[in-house]
């Protein structure tokens, strides 16, 4: 059930995605709360890699992860105040259009 979710999700992620994807290009994704890898299994398709971060006060379901084929690691996230989420949210987001070629050798287009 949870692979059907996860995987329906891709789906329409993907295809929301589709126009700005370039089929030359890696792309990395990280699942900060991996459970039972089924957010990187629904990915196998696709021209991605995925590591499956386990937090380590979590349940331990690294060995599942392992199992299924799939790559991942343990981990403690530390996430003091509501801050450093803020700054975490403003460099993805800063990434984003520094890859959508939005800024270009420190210019803007």
């Amino acid at each position: 059930m949870l692979q059907e979710v996860w995987e329906q999700r891709v789906e329409n992620y993907w295809n929301l995605l589709s126009p700005k994807i370039r089929p030359d290009t890696l792309r990395n994704v990280m699942d900060m709360k991996a459970n039972l890898g089924s957010f990187a299994a629904a990915l196998k398709s696709k021209d991605v890699w995925v590591m499956n971060v386990v937090p380590e006060d979590g349940s331990s379901t690294l060995k599942i992860i392992y199992d299924r084929g799939l790559i991942g690691t343990v981990h403690s996230w530390y996430v003091g105040n509501v801050i450093d989420e803020i700054i975490f949210e403003f460099l993805n987001g800063l990434c984003a259009f520094y890859t959508d070629g939005l800024f270009l050798n420190g210019k803007t287009k």
